[in-house]
């Protein structure tokens, strides 16, 4: 249950030119509360590398 005054609301939308290409999306997000407080992470994969939403995915 959250503690937190406020709401938090997070969205990706995969860019024109991965859609056009085929490429997926490489964002990932990862928000976590507590009592002490909010954390956001945010990472965007290389989107010309292989396996790039991986290390995104990773970083969060």
């Amino acid at each position: 249950m959250s503690t937190l005054p406020f709401d938090v609301a997070v969205g990706s939308v995969q860019g024109r030119e991965h859609a056009r290409t085929g490429r997926n999306n490489q964002d990932a997000i990862c928000v976590r509360d507590s009592a002490h407080g909010l954390v956001a992470l945010v990472a965007d994969g290389c989107g010309s590398q292989p396996c790039s939403e991986l290390g995104a995915q990773l970083g969060v």
